[in-house]
């Protein structure tokens, strides 16, 4: 009679830690899927960013860093529809701050930065601190 019952015991053990694992496997294949997802939208939309702003700078490539407006502009003109909060920054190569917003943090937050370009030289990164 005893190995009958500590058969069931076993079994029942083991039945616990499959399901608990696969619990655990399941919420971690999820947000895996789900963190890949948003993190390629921020860096398409980082891109985008990044090809407006470039056009900015071929326009005018020795006063750029003075058309806050267009560029704050730009960032507001996109951001708009989207429900979460934005933050972003655009520096020169030397890391002078030419315009930047903070639009706080989400729960869970991913940074990316991108540069932009003039005649296919660098000209300055663009980051997004909290998306």
């Amino acid at each position: 009679m005893r190995p009958h019952g500590s058969i069931a015991v076993l079994l029942g053990r083991l039945m616990t830690v499959l399901i608990a694992s696969g619990v655990l496997v399941t919420g971690t294949v999820y947000f895996y899927v789900n963190y890949q997802s948003v993190a390629s939208m921020v860096l398409t939309e980082d891109r985008i960013y990044s090809d407006l702003i470039s056009g900015i700078v071929a326009r005018n490539p020795k006063l750029w860093r003075y058309e806050t407006i267009r560029i704050e502009d730009v960032f507001s003109r996109i951001r708009g529809s989207s429900p979460y909060p934005a933050s972003w920054k655009v520096l020169t190569l030397d890391g002078t701050v030419v315009a930047e917003k903070w639009g706080g943090k989400a729960p869970l937050s991913i940074t990316r930065s991108i540069s932009f370009y003039d005649s296919g030289t660098v000209v300055g990164p663009s980051s997004s601190p909290g998306t």
